[in-house]
């Protein structure tokens, strides 16, 4: 069953589509972390960072490595990337 565009609307986000994994919405890294603190529904809620294409895990390396993370963490944060 499709997801509506109107499920984040409770939370201030009313634009979206649907994808066949759930529902692809707009919006700034604020509203990526009040959507995962009050969806009920929601397993996960990603943020799109930045899209690219590599080759090799060398290429996946040197981008993420030249992504300007201080703009959006702490110095001091951590994070964790799931291998696929």
């Amino acid at each position: 069953m499709p997801l509506s565009p109107a499920g984040g609307c409770g939370v201030g986000i009313c634009s979206g589509e649907d994808v066949s994994t759930g529902l692809e919405l707009k919006g700034t890294v604020a509203d990526c972390i009040r959507l995962n603190l009050n969806l009920r529904c929601a397993s996960q809620v990603l943020y799109s960072l930045k899209q690219f294409t590599a080759n090799s895990p060398e290429e996946v390396y040197r981008t993420l490595i030249a992504f300007p993370w201080e703009d959006i963490m702490a110095s001091v944060a951590t994070f964790q990337s799931p291998a696929r």
